[in-house]
């Protein structure tokens, strides 16, 4: 038989001549389903997987499979299959294997075993079932999280033939880009006021100048202050990431979303979404989940969410709203205290690749009494305090790309050339130090699903911290923000 780690539960199938069998994922403890979409080497194994059983996996820091219904005291082979999908080099993931208790692999690096990323190895071991008819497999990392595509169990005398079918349906937590996630450039909605460009001689608002000059008087230079949440889980109480955002597939458990704050009577109540398994809202107090169901269209967006149980049904949480994946993005009532969507915060790949293509969405430590302007359909109505933009205000720096000094770090380029072309909207009130926070996407998209930090890597080479939530003030290039940043009239 062949278990597809990570692939969507089903019960154990064994029969009595003990010939090989595809099973789903089951009788595990621990770790989480991780996939991808990636094609798998396999020309280095003898009798190999499936493509989809490699690209099924299950990922952990500790996890735990008791093979049973097994002939009691008997000997078997054990096939582990692995395959090392998110890293791409050697010493970046190595975990322990035990069976039976033995230790058969010490910090076993499936990227130097397998001699690269993407490509298929085979372990293969030895060992009697105990006297209950059951083999015990323990996989315990030592850096990063263990990994195991799938298990085959072979009785005694029994020859190896190649894995029957693929499992389907697999859950995935990730896009359609390449390794999974969406690739640089993707943008959550397609259309509307945040994908529009600046035209040329946009007008400015009467009272433009007034609120720029509150805003950096003083501090010329703050070009705004990049949130991050960088690293691997898990998470931490700092942890106020803006979005952490999955995807739900058709294999995933599917959840009715239950709201029990203010009433109960939000918009995401009695919603059914898949979650995808190994999903984790984020630290912070707010405990805030997205989901883009790829199944129903719909982004649901979740607060004081507790972490998915893995299997489906009820799914209590404070509040949540949804909106259609197809819309603009700006009528995710309950998404933002201005109703914009929180899935428009900047993700790395983007930065890194100065491949934003839409506006830039921020926190400013107070509002105007005034109320909200479009694409704004609500406020916070607490912060306010005198002279400062009403939520939704777009700001707009009028320096062009290529003005920008050849010295200037690419992520600020990517940031400032982002801001010229697309502007910035508010679209929350945030505790912020600086002019304003740009809200960022959260490691944890990635690393609670079987992936690497994005992030992590991408603070270290500015000298940050690698992990934890991270403050960036954004280098402004020289500009005098003061000088260069407006308020646009809205449309």
């Amino acid at each position: 038989m062949l278990r597809a780690a990570g692939a969507a539960q089903a019960s154990l199938q064994v029969s009595s001549s003990r010939r090989l069998r595809r099973i789903t994922d089951t009788d595990y403890s621990g770790g989480y389903a991780a996939a991808v979409s990636n094609t798998i080497g396999t020309s280095g194994v003898s009798n190999p997987a499936p493509q989809a059983v490699y690209q099924s996996q299950r990922t952990g820091a500790t996890i735990t499979y008791a093979v049973p219904s097994l002939t009691a005291n008997s000997a078997y082979t054990l096939r582990l299959h692995f395959v090392e999908s998110w890293f791409n080099s050697s010493g970046k993931r190595q975990f322990n294997v035990t069976i039976n208790g033995a230790q058969v692999l010490s910090n076993f690096d499936i990227f130097a075993a397998a001699g690269g990323k993407n490509v298929a190895v085979v372990k293969q071991f030895t060992a009697n079932a105990d006297s209950s008819g059951a083999i015990k497999i323990v996989l315990t990392a030592t850096v990063n999280n263990a990994s195991i595509a799938g298990i085959e169990v072979i009785g005694a005398g029994v020859s190896a033939p190649a894995p029957t079918a693929a499992p389907t349906g697999a859950p995935s937590s990730r896009g359609s880009g390449s390794g999974g996630w969406p690739s640089a450039g993707w943008s959550p909605y397609q259309s509307g006021p945040l994908t529009a460009q600046v035209g040329s001689n946009p007008s400015y608002i009467s009272n433009s100048a007034s609120i720029v000059n509150t805003l950096w008087g003083g501090r010329s230079s703050d070009a705004g202050l990049l949130q991050v949440y960088a690293g691997s889980p898990p998470p931490s109480s700092n942890d106020w990431s803006a979005d952490v955002l999955y995807f739900g597939h058709a294999g995933d458990p599917q959840y009715t979303i239950n709201c029990f704050d203010y009433g109960g009577g939000c918009a995401a109540s009695g919603v059914k979404v898949h979650i995808p398994r190994g999903a984790y809202p984020e630290g912070g107090s707010d405990h805030h989940i997205d989901i883009r169901d790829t199944v129903t269209g719909q982004d649901v967006m979740l607060w004081n969410a507790p972490v998915p149980n893995g299997s489906g049904g009820t799914y209590s949480v404070g509040w949540g709203t949804v909106v259609n994946s197809n819309s603009q993005g700006i009528d995710a009532v309950g998404s933002t205290a201005s109703g914009i969507s929180a899935l428009w915060a900047i993700r790395e790949t983007d930065l890194a690749n100065n491949s934003i293509n839409h506006a830039i969405v921020v926190s400013i430590n107070g509002e105007s009494s005034q109320g909200y302007v479009y694409p704004a359909v609500g406020n916070d109505k607490q912060y306010f305090r005198s002279n400062y933009p009403e939520m939704g205000a777009h700001f707009w720096l009028d320096v062009a790309p290529s003005q920008l000094p050849s010295n200037c770090p690419a992520y600020a380029v990517s940031y400032l050339t982002a801001l010229h072309k697309y502007g910035a909207y508010f679209v929350d009130y945030g505790n912020v130090s600086s002019v304003f926070g740009v809200a960022a996407e959260s490691d944890m998209s990635y690393t609670y699903n079987g992936g690497a930090s994005v992030w992590g890597p991408f603070m270290s080479s500015l000298g940050q911290n690698s992990s934890g939530a991270s403050n960036l003030m954004i280098d402004n290039c020289g500009i005098n923000m003061q000088m260069h940043m407006h308020i646009l009239t809205p449309p």
